[in-house]
């Protein structure tokens, strides 16, 4: 079920960060394409300046003014152009960072959540021999009552054959407790039995 949270979370962030990529594709052509009708305007008004010169003199100053007023437009309307695009584009990072620094907590969590796992799975060889050892020299037996949060939960000890029960006599050692319900994830829980009976608590 996290696992499921995780890629529908990573999904929604792609989604985002391609909007942006297909906004910030827009604009260029946008840009790309006022640029080009800029360019074709002001060689038309050139052309049209010129011939204008020839035959009417008294209109030169008027289409002179127009092409600078133009000209002066073009350069704001670039220059704003230019600076919502570099404005999107540090967005557009911005997000792409956070996405990928999202993914990498996530990651970096659950890598965590499987080394603890593997640790209380699979306890070291030392630990298997220390355990061991101190059964060999006692062979008391002391009551491990696991109380599971919801009360209806299943409760499994890992590494040994023996089913749960309540107050289940063991010996002194480490072991390794599993708490399951339909409705929550499992959780996996260390406990050392030493010289006297054990009572924990376990939530889900």
């Amino acid at each position: 079920m996290e696992m499921l949270k995780i890629i529908f979370l990573s999904l929604i962030l792609l989604v985002i960060a391609l909007k942006l990529i297909q906004l910030l594709s827009r604009k260029s052509e946008q840009l790309k394409q006022f640029e080009k009708n800029t360019q074709k305007k002001r060689e038309e008004l050139q052309t049209t300046f010129s011939t204008k010169n020839k035959e009417l003199g008294v209109k030169t100053k008027e289409l002179a003014q127009n092409l600078r007023v133009l000209e002066q437009n073009s350069k704001k309307e670039k220059k704003n152009l230019k600076k919502q695009i570099s404005n999107e584009r540090k967005i557009g990072r911005n997000q792409a960072g956070l996405f990928w620094l999202f993914i990498f907590s996530l990651y970096s969590v659950f890598l965590n959540d499987i080394k603890d796992f593997f640790k209380l799975t699979y306890p070291t060889i030392f630990e298997t021999t220390m355990v061991q050892e101190k059964n060999a020299q006692s062979n008391k037996m002391y009551r491990l009552t696991v109380n599971p949060v919801p009360s209806n939960s299943t409760i499994k000890i890992m590494n040994i054959k023996q089913k749960y029960t309540k107050e289940i006599p063991l010996e002194p050692g480490q072991y390794v407790i599993k708490v399951e319900h339909p409705d929550y994830s499992s959780r996996y829980q260390c406990v050392i039995i030493k010289d006297e009976a054990l009572s924990i608590e376990v939530p889900l």
